[in-house]
């Protein structure tokens, strides 16, 4: 098995951003480099002012025609076309790479390069249409479908950041090449000596989410109200969205808005909320903040989440660091706050949350990526 010395990366966004695909390009290179890997760095994402152009005008005109379409600039033809000459002007420029590696589905680079192809994501187009948005896809939005299922079949390998995606694809592309790349922790920071004295005497819930997780956050408002008489000392804070997102803001809450890790007192002010919290909620339909609950296991704070697919594919129906919550349900959560806050196994809880995931290291899954596709991480 050769050793891998050379590749070149392409990403949806800046590389170097932590904002970029939730922080996965960052730590993703940052490992590679670590182990003295040559990374070549490649922006494909669409041009900001042809997307604005475009949104402006041919979205709202396609709006008129079919109402409700998200056929955006970044699923047009225009948009592919751009994406194919800045690959075609990487692969010039990298000629010592020995593979090229898509951290998104958007693109696969063999129309540019014989090299492998190793795309790395979440889920495809289609799949977020009709599970997260409820959404059949129109007219324009399936050829825009059928434009990825071409670039998904002809990668040498598919990796996705989630069992269900994986089994969801391997099905509908009958392709063995199709692998989970297996779970990591996207952590700056470890925990302290003495997190769990800080978490036996601490009343603090803790919420990370932004808008798109709105319906948890109100949800979670709704009952806070409801303990805060009960319980005085309890206080909530909530990382990712502003007041403006959320209305009226109880007493006893915080609102943190959107934390830059790359912002060392935004990053310091996150981590001292996680060290601080005694329980992480975040009970939204659907999906529930993955890589914030990773952390928050991390950082030793026993959870309350809806019971969501990939999350119970990945630990099981039955969690021993922690509660699931049926989303919507406010009787629910507010018994569930109340077990978790007053566990007399609390203790137990943390420890069981930072066991399970402590193992989930960047090392680990790009060892496992580049062994599938035949490459040694010396």
């Amino acid at each position: 098995m050769p050793a891998l010395k050379e590749i070149t990366v392409f990403t949806n966004g800046s590389p170097e951003k932590l904002s970029t695909f939730s922080n996965v390009p960052f730590f993703f290179i940052k490992t590679l480099r670590e182990k003295g890997i040559r990374v070549n760095t490649v922006n494909i994402e669409p041009i900001a002012q042809w997307g604005k152009l475009w949104n402006r005008y041919m979205l709202r005109l396609i709006r008129i025609l079919i109402p409700g379409s998200t056929y955006s600039y970044d699923r047009t033809r225009i948009n592919e076309w751009s994406m194919d000459m800045k690959i075609a002007k990487a692969v010039g420029n990298y000629p010592n790479a020995q593979a090229n590696v898509f951290l998104t589905f958007i693109a696969n680079g063999k129309k540019q390069s014989s090299l492998p192809s190793i795309l790395v994501s979440d889920w495809s187009y289609e799949y977020v249409l009709r599970n997260f948005w409820d959404q059949e896809p129109d007219f324009l939005q399936k050829r825009a479908i059928l434009r990825q299922n071409a670039i998904l079949e002809g990668a040498d390998h598919i990796f996705c950041l989630f069992p269900g995606s994986m089994r969801e694809m391997r099905d509908q592309y009958k392709r063995p090449q199709i692998h989970y790349l297996g779970n990591f922790l996207n952590c700056f920071e470890s925990p302290p000596r003495d997190i769990l004295e800080k978490k036996k005497d601490s009343y603090k819930i803790l919420f990370i989410g932004k808008s798109h997780y709105k319906e948890g956050a109100e949800i979670l408002l709704k009952v806070f109200q409801k303990l805060k008489p009960l319980y005085p000392k309890y206080e909530l804070d909530i990382i990712g969205m502003n007041k403006e997102d959320l209305g009226q803001i109880p007493e006893g809450v915080r609102v943190h808005g959107y934390l830059d890790k790359e912002k060392l007192e935004d990053r310091t002010m996150f981590y001292h909320l996680l060290e601080n919290a005694r329980v992480f909620i975040n009970t939204n339909p659907k999906w529930g903040a993955f890589s914030s609950t990773l952390e928050a296991l991390f950082f030793y704070t026993p959870i309350i989440i809806s019971p969501y697919e990939e999350f119970i594919l990945n630990f099981g129906r039955e969690i021993p660091f922690g509660i699931f919550c049926p989303e919507s349900n406010e009787e629910k959560l507010f018994s569930g706050i109340q077990e978790i806050m007053n566990a007399s196994n609390y203790l137990e809880l943390c420890q069981n949350a930072h066991e399970t995931v402590k193992t989930f290291t960047w090392e680990s899954v790009c060892k496992n990526l580049f062994t599938r596709i035949g490459f040694e991480i010396v």
